[in-house]
């Protein structure tokens, strides 16, 4: 097969880390017996090609590619780039824009496949473009240039590479003020050297001796386009033991995913915020509506996918349960999906009364009953409000303090309370029972007795037997009832405050994400392959977004990832082609 290798930078001599990966698939492409041509702007012809694989396309102009929508082509974008502004977090609202996003549209989406990075870099492209088809492989890399050399480190040393302004140079400068334990080090190219005051220069740096440089340092850290998302302390998290807050949350523990699972915090973070966006719900479960506050970079998870969090709008994606009136799935801290189905479902707890032993003589148990048939009262009723709710009363009115006090010395129930009788302006007395179980019982023993109350008595205890116990309450199981629900969003909006609070994140394994105050939020990490491959300490503070790669902790499987990843991307080619 004849193939076509779109870039727009020449693959020979020193090159970028992203020249050298192409090198590797081309490698593997000539092995498997593909003729293969790179192919540079100016050499750009779309004749006697059977496949066009598009790397990096800065340099070509909508025309030269406008002519491959009709012939097969890969895309796979190595760069957040497919112009000279350079697609990036920071320029997306501008990319958003863009009057050329329905050719690009067209572009990923008449492509025979879509080959991305990381996750990372197919939600930037999707936050432009909407939902996008692809697969994502890591950058291939060639391991036995990255490796630990076991020499001594800089103590406290932090190293980045090519610190652009596109890149969010502006956080680094910003981390760099504010930790100032560390010493910095730049290598590369800058378009704001004036800016990097805190660090040393050590100059351009080939690819290949990139390694003898990050094993000086102690830590590598990405330039962040964006601040690290975070919540307040407070705010709670799903765990295997319930909701706990995310200050308390320590590595090790595990959390509730956005796929329901239970994953371990593989890392925890705290900073200091000097903006917040607040987000209200239209959830009446607190006065007026249920709110929530997070910065306003954290992915949010919606309907559309991961959204931040001051450009959300609609409804947000939360930890759902089914209405206990019609199964529909509705927000965690709901009960019911309508006032319809809170008419069906008003309930009461229902607890059968027990009997207990009440040791009165007969004699006394004729005089009590004699005065609940001459001046006591039995209440039978249900309170309709709420289904199975019954509430009887028992009582005796008397002005003779001392027979009240008599009564209830000898059953050790009830109470007395006083009340004005507004005929005759002189005190009377009440002696009532409330308990369900001392009802139940005092009218067993005194039933046999009354006469005058014996039918009403009766009745209590017959409905008394009748009623059964309220089921225990359903224990949530993560695997068995996990669900997603929409959640409407009433408002939302930014703002900045006087005096910073502490913030914090959590780094989830695998599926990188956590339920947090009822939504899913996402946890955001980048890291670098090649700082990891030479044994750097990663600083994760204020990075964009997640790679997602669930190996990334594992050195051994990192390194067979990314040797294999040529021969997966050829495999991914074949098999649609």
């Amino acid at each position: 097969m004849r193939v076509a290798w779109l870039n727009d930078l020449p693959l020979e001599g020193y090159g970028s880390g992203a020249e050298l990966s192409s090198k590797l698939i081309i490698k593997e492409g000539i092995r498997r017996g593909h003729d293969i041509d790179v192919v540079l702007p100016h050499t750009f012809t779309t004749k006697g090609y059977d496949l066009f694989i598009i790397k990096n396309v800065v340099s070509f102009s909508k025309a030269l590619l406008g002519e491959l929508l009709k012939e097969n082509y890969v895309n796979y974008p190595s760069d957040y780039a497919w112009c000279k502004w350079r697609l990036w977090y920071a320029m997306l609202p501008k990319c958003k824009k863009c009057k050329g996003i329905e050719f690009w549209k067209d572009f990923y989406d008449l492509s025979k496949l879509n080959i991305f990075l990381s996750p990372l870099h197919k939600r930037a492209y999707e936050y432009v473009l909407g939902k996008l088809k692809g697969i994502c492989i890591p950058s291939p890399i060639d391991t036995s240039l990255f490796y630990d050399m076991k020499l001594p480190r800089e103590k406290n040393s932090v190293i980045c590479i090519n610190p652009f302004s596109f890149k969010g140079v502006d956080n680094l400068v910003t981390f760099a003020e504010e930790h100032k334990q560390y010493k910095y080090y730049w290598a590369g190219n800058s378009d704001v050297e004036g800016k990097l005051i805190n660090f040393k220069k050590l100059g351009y740096i080939p690819y290949q001796e990139l390694n003898r440089i990050l094993n000086r340092c102690e830590y590598w850290i990405e330039q962040p386009s964006t601040p690290q998302p975070c919540f307040p302390g407070f705010a709670k998290v799903l765990t295997e033991d319930g909701w706990r807050s995310i200050r308390s949350i320590k590595v090790g523990t595990k959390v509730v995913t956005h796929l329901g699972r239970l994953k371990k915090v593989t890392a925890t973070h705290r900073r200091v915020a000097k903006e917040m966006t607040f987000i209200q719900l239209k959830i009446r479960t607190t006065w007026p509506f249920r709110a929530f506050r997070v910065t306003p970079k954290h992915p949010l998870l919606t309907s559309e996918g991961w959204t931040e969090a001051n450009k959300i709008k609609g409804e947000l994606l939360g930890l759902g349960k089914p209405c206990l009136g019609c199964g529909k799935p509705i927000f965690t801290f709901l009960r019911v999906c309508s006032r319809t189905c809170q008419q069906k479902t008003r309930t009461f707890k229902v607890k059968k009364p027990a009997l207990h032993n009440l040791s009165v003589p007969s004699s006394k148990l004729g005089y009590i009953a004699g005065m609940l048939d001459g001046e006591g009262n039995i209440t039978s009723r249900f309170d309709y409000r709420y289904r199975k709710a019954y509430h009887p009363y028992l009582k005796i009115t008397n002005t003779n303090l001392d027979s009240l006090k008599f009564i209830q010395s000898s059953t050790g129930m009830g109470n007395i309370r006083r009340k004005k009788d507004k005929k005759r302006k002189r005190p009377i007395y009440e002696w009532f029972v409330e308990k369900k179980d001392d009802i139940y019982t005092l009218l067993t023993y005194l039933s046999p007795c009354l006469i005058v109350k014996k039918a009403l008595a009766q009745k209590v205890l017959e409905t008394f037997r009748k009623l059964k116990n309220s089921p225990p309450k359903k224990l949530w199981n993560v695997s068995t009832d996990f669900m997603l629900a929409k959640v409407p969003v009433r408002y939302v909006t930014t703002y900045k405050l006087k005096k910073g609070i502490d913030v914090y994140n959590l780094d989830v394994e695998e599926e990188h994400s956590y339920i947090a105050e009822g939504v899913v939020a996402h946890n955001c990490e980048r890291q670098s392959l090649e700082a990891k491959l030479a044994g750097c300490n990663i600083i994760t503070n204020d990075m964009v977004g997640a790679t997602s790669y669930s190996w990334f902790k594992d050195l051994s499987r990192l390194r067979k990832e990314v040797s294999e990843a040529p021969k997966r991307f050829w495999n991914e080619v074949e098999k649609r082609l």
